[in-house]
């Protein structure tokens, strides 16, 4: 089974860079609205675009001047882009199918190759196939893997890295440490509540960017570098691994118990009912199956251990985010880990 998904860029049909014309039905006037001088304009644009999706069969995705239409039947999606260029028409705005995308999302590598030959049109036009999306900052690919994505940010952070050390040639350990944390550290961490990798592969790979900075740290001033964790925690820094695994934690306790982040129509955690008074009462289990490379990439099946293996005084009694941050950092990590003084 393949998923499919077209991005429709709206800001691309018909509406310049420096002005966004409507055409208003309920009040019979063409009015030409320019952002930078009406604050009004993105809310008019929102409205304008709200009922895009009333005719659609398909799921879809309306992120700004984003649309994603996605689903698993073809025939549907492409209806859907007939309907799609009939609303367009109605409302006098022009579509540029070449400005479009379709990705089809498969773990099969024969699904992918069949997807090949398989195209979507728009006004007689086809779409043009594409085997990686960036979505809001995340790269995804069309084999549901990541690397991508990764390879490009460690290139980026590696590069930022370089760039720390030309300019603060004469900076302090503290200064250096500091940029690290401030620059670099959140743009690999960018997304990794998507993308966090169950491969050890890429979890080394991830992990040799900091190695890198701090060995060169300890080259430029003199310090004695015996293991990376040892050098780690004299600098005050955690290991990457160990901060994804935080993170995913963090997000399952807004999600599950805080409720700060709601998730409608999403199934992916179910709370089993046991008795068994050696776990704690947020023991959880995951509705997805952990069967392949793919799956187990899930945050449902990757923190799934680690979470059921918390103890009960890592939840604080009254539900408080920066309370059960506190707890988390108390908690030993090393029994959930890929890496370790003896393998990195």
């Amino acid at each position: 089974m393949q998923l499919y998904v077209v991005l429709c860029f709206v800001a691309l049909l018909g509406l310049s860079a420096g002005q966004m014309t409507f055409t208003d039905q309920w009040t019979k006037k063409r009015a030409t609205l320019h952002k930078q001088q009406l604050s009004l304009g993105p809310l008019l644009f929102i409205l304008f675009i709200n009922d895009i999706g009333e005719n659609l069969n398909s799921q879809f995705l309306l992120y700004a001047d984003d649309l994603k239409l996605y689903s698993t039947d073809r025939k549907t999606i492409q209806d859907d882009l007939d309907t799609l260029s009939k609303w367009c028409k109605d409302w006098q705005m022009e579509i540029s199918p070449e400005k479009c995308q379709f990705i089809a999302f498969s773990p099969s590598k024969k699904a992918i190759s069949l997807s090949k030959n398989q195209h979507f049109t728009l006004l007689n036009c086809k779409i043009p196939k594409c085997e990686h999306v960036r979505d809001l900052g995340v790269i995804f690919s069309e084999d549901l893997t990541f690397k991508n994505h990764l390879n490009i940010t460690i290139r980026k952070a590696q590069q930022r890295i370089n760039i720390l050390f030309n300019i603060l040639k004469l900076g302090s350990l503290e200064i250096l440490i500091k940029c690290y944390t401030i620059y670099i550290r959140p743009l690999i961490e960018y997304g990794s509540l998507i993308y966090s990798p169950a491969q050890k592969e890429m979890i080394y790979k991830i992990e040799g960017l900091q190695k890198s900075f701090v060995f060169r740290l300890t080259k430029k001033f003199n310090i004695p570098y015996e293991s990376y964790f040892n050098t780690i925690r004299e600098f005050g820094l955690e290991s990457l691994e160990e901060r994804r695994l935080m993170n995913d934690l963090i997000f399952i306790y807004k999600w599950l118990i805080a409720k700060d982040v709601i998730l409608p129509k999403v199934q992916l955690f179910n709370f089993p009912k046991l008795t068994n008074l050696r776990r704690h009462c947020y023991y959880i289990r995951s509705n997805l199956s952990n069967t392949s490379k793919c799956t187990t990439q899930f945050i449902t099946n990757r923190s799934l251990k680690c979470w059921n293996s918390l103890d009960q005084s890592t939840f604080p009694v009254k539900q408080s985010i920066n309370s059960f941050k506190t707890n988390l950092k108390k908690f030993n990590f090393s029994p959930f880990l890929s890496l370790n003084d003896t393998n990195f």
